[in-house]
């Protein structure tokens, strides 16, 4: 089993070969924000990693504790709803990708790249999701392993979003985020929820807390079960580290409705696909309603 030390060193794009320093320094060093920046820039990596980590560590003590004594995936999760390939802006292949979950006894993953085609340098393009499908299908047959073809999109301030609904439809898996409130504040966050649940070829929201504003869960957490309850989307329980409180409020608010979840650990990197660990941190609130989450479906079986 991992120690934490471990853990961040596979979870944080830390090189093989540099993985034993990080560690040794990790376990000695009090102030673990001075040894991360120390090591990221004689490393030479980026300040965006060196930003993550330190967001990795902005979580609770006990969460601390749970990862060095639960680093096993949850037995009967059968898939990850939300990871990047190299398509957008994440750092695996999807070859890399599919071997990871293979590893973690998966059935299935579904690659969630980012559009942003409007506001990101990293989002795909239209041309560039066909590819991506056409060698998705390749090596799915290559490997004999179900990978789904989504999309993790933006909504627009007019409501819109960047692909059309022909491209849409050809995704088996659409993911709405609400990245941006374009300078009008938490109102227009809300404004943004209501249109994209409206959209019927949207499947799922994307770190709710975060799309639809801590504010709008404070005050209104009810309506909003009930709105994604009536629209039958799905919401996210995103289990990136410094979104672990996010989801926990998502369930207070939704756990006596009929919503769906799904576990996404938003891995840009293909150890982080570790991070379905903490998965088992919100399976004792779900129960009894455990089948309210469809990363224990087989994929034959998902309601998309």
């Amino acid at each position: 089993m991992l120690n934490f030390s471990e853990f961040v060193a596979e979870t944080s794009i830390v090189e093989d070969g540099k993985k034993e320093e990080f560690i040794k320094g990790f376990r000695h060093k009090k102030d673990l924000f001075e040894w991360i920046n120390h090591f990221m820039r004689k490393d030479g990596l980026s300040r965006k990693t060196r930003l993550f980590l330190e967001r990795f560590l902005k979580v609770e003590e006990g969460v601390l504790r749970f990862i060095e004594e639960n680093v096993e995936i949850v037995k009967g999760i059968k898939g990850d709803f939300h990871i990047h390939s190299n398509w957008s802006d994440g750092v695996n292949s999807i070859e890399e990708l599919i071997v990871e979950a293979k590893n973690l006894k998966y059935e299935y993953i579904v690659i969630t790249d980012h559009i942003l085609v409007k506001k990101s340098k990293h989002g795909m393009r239209v041309e560039d999701f066909f590819k991506r499908n056409e060698e998705i299908e390749k090596l799915s047959e290559k490997y004999g392993f179900k990978v789904l073809k989504g999309i993790e999109i933006d909504i627009n301030p007019d409501g819109s979003l960047d692909y059309s609904e022909e491209v849409l439809s050809k995704a088996d898996f659409v993911l709405g985020a609400i990245h941006f409130d374009y300078g009008e504040g938490i109102k227009k966050r809300w404004e943004l929820f209501k249109k994209l649940v409206e959209n019927p070829l949207v499947h799922a929201i994307a770190h709710p807390v975060e799309s639809i504003g801590f504010e709008n869960w404070i005050k209104r957490g009810e309506e909003i079960a009930h709105i994604v309850e009536k629209s039958g989307k799905i919401l996210e329980l995103n289990l990136a580290p410094h979104r672990l409180k996010e989801s926990d409020m998502i369930i207070e608010y939704t756990k006596d409705s009929d919503v769906f979840y799904t576990f996404g650990t938003d891995s840009h990197y293909r150890k982080q696909l570790l991070f379905m660990v903490f998965s088992q941190m919100f399976l004792e609130k779900l129960n009894p309603c455990k089948e309210k989450v469809l990363n224990f479906k087989r994929w034959e079986e998902l309601p998309i």
